[in-house]
């Protein structure tokens, strides 16, 4: 017996998700808890296992597709079962309808409706290319397939430019980066500081932590680390706004890195970095920015965040604001380091901290990066 696959719920906020790609084809078998396709929901990029072993008939909702929580984006059954494509809601007293426009349809090109509605966007005559679906039904991959592989017939060239969609990552980001710019009052306090003595602690610290097998300690890490330990200090930028007129101020601080991917932004979140070691800081960033590159994020990877930080030092960035990452109030943004200075960048929420609480925070946090031996690690000194 068919057993639909219906769009999981993988969050408490979620609504719809996107099929970022299914690992199957119809046509092929599978077994029970075996990966079956990724999810893109909240920029989170999530497996989804087979819920039963079988043949997937159907494929509903392709690659690239949103779907409802719940609703049916594919069918699993056994090789060769009748699954009605036409209507997923069919009856057994419908049967005989169904199959005399199953005949018809067979006649006829098959081919998913999403992958009729691109054929005829782009002009092109569905009839020329080859399905990879179930009996040869055409899919929305296919028509992707066949418009990268083609000559580009019409395009004008006079135009001059051309339109790309956005990952479902990238639209998240763009929405949610319109969201905060728009709604949050942002302000920005800039400061340069002396990373000399950083830089040394640095070294120090990759010669020993590769000697025990661990990853490549970054800048980052220690930036990481020594502003965990200002930051207790300086409550409200450690915070967010709540739209009821509070401001909430977290005990913990939870990290979030802000990640360039080749599938978009994405920030993942280092738990507690206030409680841990230096060398732990650089193992949790490199398996989190690994995962984030891989679009192998999970849900958790990116919650609970309390503060961002956002390096561009290594593309010859010198300077630059951030857009904070709401509901959290601040994000540091830094570029890259000349002749031993680094330049700073404070975006803050106007709602929950002020210039002289921003500053204070600022200064101190410049004064313990040019200063570090009193924050005392052994991977460090």
């Amino acid at each position: 017996m068919a057993t639909d696959i219906k769009m999981p719920k993988l969050g408490m906020t979620m609504t719809e998700g996107t099929i970022t790609s299914w690992e199957k084809k119809e046509g092929d078998k599978i077994e029970k808890g075996e990966t079956l396709l990724w999810v893109t929901t909240d920029k989170v990029n999530v497996e989804v296992e087979a819920p039963e072993t079988g043949v997937l008939l159907c494929i509903k909702v392709s690659s690239g597709e949103k779907a409802s929580v719940g609703q049916v984006i594919g069918i699993i059954g056994a090789e060769g079962e009748e699954v009605c494509s036409a209507d997923e809601n069919c009856q057994p007293d419908k049967k005989e309808q169904y199959d005399n426009k199953l005949a018809d349809l067979r006649e006829k090109v098959r081919a998913t409706p999403a992958a009729r509605a691109m054929a005829s966007k782009q002009c092109i005559n569905i009839g020329e290319i080859k399905g990879t679906g179930i009996s040869g039904r055409i899919m929305k991959e296919d028509v992707e397939r066949y418009i990268a592989e083609a000559p580009c017939e019409y395009a004008d060239e006079k135009a001059g430019w051309t339109d790309i969609s956005l990952s479902a990552a990238e639209s998240i980001s763009a929405e949610r980066m319109t969201e905060s710019f728009s709604n949050v009052p942002h302000f920005y306090l800039v400061m340069k500081a002396d990373t000399s003595r950083m830089n040394r602690m640095l070294q120090t610290a990759r010669e020993k932590m590769i000697k025990n097998g661990s990853p490549k300690a970054t800048f980052t890490d220690v930036l990481i680390w020594i502003m965990s330990r200002v930051i207790p200090k300086h409550p409200r930028v450690n915070a967010q706004w709540l739209n009821n007129g509070k401001v909430r101020l977290f005990n913990d601080v939870n990290m979030g890195i802000a990640a360039a991917t080749p599938n978009g932004l994405f920030v993942p979140v280092i738990k507690k970095t206030g409680n841990k070691t230096f060398e732990q800081i650089v193992k949790e960033r490199a398996g989190l920015v690994e995962r984030a590159r891989n679009g192998r994020l999970r849900p958790d990877d990116m919650a609970e965040g309390t503060i961002t930080v956002s390096n561009l030092g290594m593309y010859g960035i010198d300077m630059f604001n951030g857009i904070i990452n709401a509901p959290q109030s601040a994000l540091l943004a830094v570029g890259s380091i000349n002749d031993g200075v680094i330049t700073m960048s404070l975006s803050l929420d106007h709602r929950v901290i002020d210039g002289a609480a921003g500053a204070a925070f600022l200064k101190e946090l410049k004064e313990t990066m040019e200063k570090p031996e009193k924050l005392l690690d052994e991977y460090l000194f």
